[in-house]
């Protein structure tokens, strides 16, 4: 397979990433991709935590009108749920 050297390294496949010298770094790749897997768990995780909270705090409240603070809404609604 031909790296093409032109592309930046975002719009590059994992291939073309972790072939140097026409040698593909299986080592490397899978390093990397165990990098990303556990970046994503971890994000996934807090995600999961995030909706055990408003899932509890609707419970208890029954209120539909989250708010998002000022400094973060734009031009649309405020409001998140």
């Amino acid at each position: 397979m031909k790296v093409k050297l032109d592309k930046s390294l975002e719009e590059k496949n994992i291939i073309e990433k972790f072939t140097i010298d026409g040698n593909f770094k299986i080592g490397s790749a899978l390093l990397e991709l165990e990098r990303v897997n556990k970046e994503l768990r971890s994000r996934i995780e807090g995600l999961e935590e995030a909706m055990q909270f408003f899932s509890e705090w609707y419970n208890k409240t029954q209120r539909v009108n989250i708010l998002v603070p000022e400094h973060l809404a734009g031009d649309t609604t405020k409001l998140i749920i």
